[in-house]
């Protein structure tokens, strides 16, 4: 059977646990297809949840006129494990083909805590002019009076780090993996307790065939606030078998600003990685900071892509800009090798 969506304003939320406790898994299955439109919106978990939660659509799924999908990942596991990041806190598997219209909108939203990302697994994606995949300050946050992400530092005014180390004295290392940024970007320290700004740039994961790029793909860090640096870029890392973009295509991992009058510092960029024809053996290798045989690796200013990105760091008026961040394009050149037939 289908599922489409379409009176103006209709919202239809498949799972929004009251209990952010709840460890079972909750899922929607369409066997058939799946479409929203007319402004429809369609929300799939929690933020900051325990439990798992999945969108299954046998056949295509369309998002048009104006439409929108949120999904929110649960826990998953600790931001130690690379297992976390394979899996993911949530999915979205798609057996048609995935459009997102003019005008509609993914909202993918890490788990703030354990950085754990929605999952794509899709066929063919394509994603029109003004529109994309929205994961703006949705990375690694503050959680009441803590802090998580691995680029997080306790000092006031200090930019967070991810791909690019933020400005200040203080700022944290850099983390993750160029060829394979799974990870979200980290929060800015922030004296205020009745405001959270502290979010840096969520994940965009998508794993497809044929992916076709008109729209935005953004995963920015939030600026910062009251005597705070600004939050880090998050992630993007796609992995296909052909992927092209049209004149307007943006992927975008950018540091947050620092708030000004404070001499606070910019948030470091983000990563992005774009990997084409990879076999499972060299994603699964990636994952875990590892580099397999049968790869091309350039940086994006270095590809035909170099006008449709930007790994940015926060700029900063009063005090130190973040440093960009990186971003790479990797094509795979595995070559089966040689059958012999012998006699």
């Amino acid at each position: 059977a289908s599922l489409a969506l379409g009176a103006t304003g209709s919202v239809a939320t498949a799972y929004l646990p009251i209990k952010p406790l709840d460890t079972r898994p909750y899922s929607l299955s369409v066997s058939g297809s799946l479409a929203l439109t007319d402004n429809a919106q369609l929300v799939a978990g929690g933020v900051n949840a325990t439990s798992r939660v999945d969108l299954v659509v046998g056949g295509n799924l369309t998002l048009w006129n104006g439409s929108s999908l949120r999904v929110a990942a649960g826990f998953a596991g600790p931001s130690t494990s690379s297992d976390t990041f394979v899996v993911g806190g949530a999915g979205v598997v798609v057996g048609g083909s995935t459009l997102v219209g003019t005008n509609c909108w993914v909202y993918p939203s890490c788990h703030q805590a354990s950085g754990a990302p929605v999952v794509f697994d899709l066929q063919n994606l394509f994603v029109m002019t003004n529109s994309g995949f929205n994961a703006n300050y949705h990375g690694f946050g503050r959680v009441g009076e803590s802090y998580y992400g691995p680029g997080y530092t306790a000092a006031y005014v200090n930019g967070a780090s991810y791909g690019g180390k933020g400005g200040g004295d203080y700022a944290a290392g850099i983390y993750g993996y160029t060829n394979a940024p799974f990870y979200p970007g980290s929060p800015a320290s922030e004296p205020s307790t009745t405001q959270y700004y502290a979010w840096g740039g969520g994940a965009i994961r998508i794993n497809a065939r044929r992916l076709v790029l008109e729209g935005t793909l953004t995963a920015n860090g939030n600026k910062g606030r009251s005597q705070a640096g600004g939050n880090s870029g998050g992630g993007i890392w796609l992995t296909c078998t052909s992927f092209s973009t049209g004149a307007g295509a943006l992927l975008s991992a950018v540091g947050g600003a620092g708030v000004d009058g404070w001499g606070a510092n910019g948030g470091g960029g983000g990563r992005i990685a774009v990997a084409v024809r990879l076999t499972e053996r060299q994603i699964a290798a990636l994952y875990n900071g590892g580099e397999s045989l049968g790869m091309d690796i350039l940086n994006f200013a270095d590809t035909p892509y170099a006008s449709n990105y930007t790994v940015a760091g926060g700029t900063a008026s009063q005090g130190l800009a973040g440093a960009v961040g990186s971003a790479v394009l990797i094509t795979g050149t595995f070559n089966p090798g040689t059958v012999v037939i012998i006699h």
